[in-house]
């Protein structure tokens, strides 16, 4: 296996002529992407090199690619399909031009839920008595495969497949049909499902006030007290809205990371 990447953090820290307003900002880039060399895998056969592992990413799968969906009857009779297909079904591509669709027209795809890039930024300021934090952080050239789950005990599905779903009554639509096998990606990966996870994420904002030293702190023996008000995970910019972009095992589909609020009082004696 080949590793190779980059990794970059950038700080800096000012202050105000008078020094009442001092602030400190920081930045974090990392790229790293690996290559199998070569595995003793079994092979495919001639003409399905595209299937191999060896040359691509660890952990990289493969995927039946999605062209479309089959609409009328016309798409099912002038396109290759996978055994058992009809109407609202995918169209997939004949990667091996014989004719159907088959194991070997699977491709396999370099990008995984664990991304190529990570990056990050923070700042943090204060102001007199006030005092401000930030913290920003996201990912890039990450793929999720996510197909929508249907609940064994209540046959219920996810509401976007439900309201989305091709049906005799909407037949434009550009999602599969339920109930499909040949669509159903538990059963055969498809590009379909493969969903970019890049996202960038406001994780986190404080501000504080801290009342200054007076006389009755003094009798009271307190050194400070402050008031601030925080919140976390406040806006996530993604194209994965159903799970949380930055889980990296697709075995879990975890829902997206809460947002939470809060406020507090902080008192030193």
């Amino acid at each position: 296996v080949d590793n190779k990447g980059v990794e970059l953090q950038l700080h800096h820290q000012g202050k105000s002529g008078n020094g009442d307003f001092v602030y400190h900002a920081s930045g974090n880039f990392m790229f790293a992407r690996n290559r199998i060399k070569f595995m003793d895998e079994t092979p495919w056969g001639e003409g399905h090199e595209y299937m191999n592992l060896t040359g691509h990413p660890m952990g990289a799968q493969l995927y039946y690619q999605v062209k479309g969906i089959n609409k009328t009857q016309e798409d099912l009779e002038n396109n290759p399909q996978m055994a058992g297909a009809t109407l609202g079904d995918f169209i997939f591509e004949d990667l091996d031009n014989d004719g159907k669709i088959t194991t070997y027209d699977q491709k396999r795809c370099d990008l995984t839920p664990v991304p190529e890039i990570v990056f990050g930024a923070s700042f943090d300021a204060t102001w007199k008595n006030f005092d401000f934090s930030l913290l920003l952080q996201g990912q890039a050239r990450a793929r999720f495969y996510y197909a929508p789950l249907t609940d064994p005990v209540s046959g219920n599905i996810e509401k976007e497949a439900a309201e989305k779903a091709w049906t005799l009554s909407n037949t434009s639509s550009n999602y599969p049909r339920i109930g499909s096998t040949v669509s159903n990606g538990g059963v055969n990966n498809a590009s379909f499902y493969y969903r970019n996870a890049a996202f960038l994420r406001l994780k986190n904002v404080e501000i504080g006030y801290t009342i200054p030293d007076n006389v009755l702190f003094n009798k009271m023996r307190i050194k400070s007290l402050r008031f601030y008000v925080a919140g976390y995970n406040l806006l996530t910019f993604s194209g994965l809205k159903n799970v949380d972009p930055e889980t990296s095992d697709e075995s879990y589909q975890t829902y997206p990371q809460l947002r939470i609020f809060n406020t507090g009082v902080k008192l030193t004696f």
